[in-house]
């Protein structure tokens, strides 16, 4: 029980660390949605709760920003209609909708005006300064979290980024209030989520960015925890899901893989290494479109298309150079659920006709052994334990990896970090041949 709790705590503070502070704001953003669970969980250690709520802050902030600055040049570039009469006509007319009214001799026209007073600008007024509030709440939370460790230890890593990370919020946080200032107030006070219900099916995007990011922030003064349940919408405390997060720490640590094998990330899925001159795609929870499906049954055109995309096999990565490689993630030490993941890696080389595969997992635990193929796990097992993984060559010269990555291998978070690292290296070096 104890090496569980221990691997739950280790593995949020890892994925939260590596992945979620890193990551560009739409990664971030879905990822926090995604893990959203329910049930009772294990409590996350004030350290990382920490951690983990300066990064929605952050996430939450940069939204709001990026929401406002596309509003701000709407309200510089768009213009709306407006029905006028007059003997002369004023502004830029719509020449086709301006005609001569008789007998009053004046001419009724459409002019345009600009759209500031639209009630959209004075709802993203009100979403932005309930998010600032939120966020200004959680900043003094954190700083009085974050004030007496770095009394006591100051050169402490966490304790540096998290002050790193205090400075930047408070940086976003003027910079974003600096723009609120230029938005339309609202002579009477507003009910911002009734308003926001009466405008959304035709609001503009970054209203409904602005919203996100205020969704977001409910996170943020409720507790934190890590369990194994399936994900089901609940209160508003962050219920993180193991399963979700162990595909985090897998996908950071390829992506820290790549980079000491001296690749850099050119773009969201595409990685460059000039010195061997090569590049590698490297996709996490993205549906493919290769696979080997054809036609489905007697549908034809579109519905045979959208029927095979559905359908398609999604490994939890997708890597490609010369050599393409899926990777399937199990967080789970449960015997024949790892059977049947070594059964589903292969299965995804063959639908994508790919050159290798791994499963990453946990660990076994001891366990009945129902038939010949657990069995063959559990063999197979006492060989990875001695290298931390396994080997098996397929024909054709396809092979596939069983690996092991346990957050709750050690104590130190940090140490576990710099073993999977160093596995991972070891089965990619062997995959891409760099």
């Amino acid at each position: 029980m104890m090496r569980e709790r221990r691997r739950l705590r280790n593995l949020v503070r890892l994925a939260t660390r590596y992945y979620l502070s890193y990551s560009n704001i739409e990664d971030t953003v879905d990822v926090i949605k995604n893990l959203v669970g329910q049930g009772n969980g294990v409590v996350v250690d004030y350290l990382t709760k920490a951690y983990v709520k300066l990064i929605i802050s952050l996430a939450s902030l940069t939204m709001l920003n990026h929401s406002i600055n596309l509003a701000l040049r709407d309200r510089l570039i768009y213009r709306e209609f407006k029905i006028d009469q007059g003997n002369d006509p004023l502004g830029p007319l719509s020449i086709p909708h301006t005609i001569a009214t008789y007998p009053m001799n004046v001419y009724s026209y459409i002019t345009y005006v600009p759209s500031g007073k639209a009630p959209e600008y004075m709802v993203l007024r009100g979403i932005a300064t309930m998010v600032i509030n939120n966020i200004k709440s959680t900043r003094s939370e954190l700083k009085r979290t974050i004030e007496p460790m770095t009394m006591v230890n100051q050169d402490n890593e966490l304790v540096v980024e998290l002050n790193r990370g205090l400075v930047k919020l408070n940086r976003i946080m003027r910079r974003v209030r600096q723009k609120v200032a230029l938005l339309p107030k609202s002579g009477n006070r507003i009910n911002v989520s009734e308003e926001y219900g009466r405008l959304v099916q035709n609001a503009p995007n970054w209203l409904k960015i602005a919203h996100e990011s205020l969704l977001l922030t409910k996170y943020l003064h409720g507790k934190v925890y890590v369990t194994s349940h399936r994900r089901v919408r609940g209160n508003d405390a962050l219920i993180m899901l193991s399963w979700r997060l162990y595909e985090i720490l897998v996908y950071a640590l390829v992506r820290a893989a790549l980079r000491r094998m001296g690749y850099f990330r050119e773009s969201q899925s595409l990685f460059l290494n000039p010195e061997v001159g090569d590049s590698i795609m490297l996709m996490f929870n993205k549906p493919l479109s290769v696979g080997i499906v054809e036609r489905i049954d007697e549908l034809i055109g579109e519905d045979n298309d959208r029927m095979i995309k559905s359908i398609v096999g999604k490994p939890d990565l997708y890597m490609k150079n010369k050599r393409s490689v899926v990777i399937e993630c199990k967080f789970s030490t449960n015997l024949s659920y790892i059977t049947a993941g070594r059964f589903k890696v292969m299965a995804y080389m063959y639908e994508h006709n790919a050159d290798a595969g791994i499963l990453v997992f946990p660990g076994l635990s001891e366990g009945m052994v129902f038939d010949d193929e657990d069995d063959a796990t559990l063999r197979l097992y006492g060989i990875l334990r001695r290298r931390g993984y396994v080997e098996l060559r397929l024909k054709e010269g396809k092979v596939m990896y069983l690996l092991m990555i346990d957050p709750g291998e050690r104590k130190d978070a940090g140490l576990v970090w710099d073993i999977g690292l160093r596995r991972i290296i070891e089965v990619l070096r062997r995959i891409v041949g760099y």
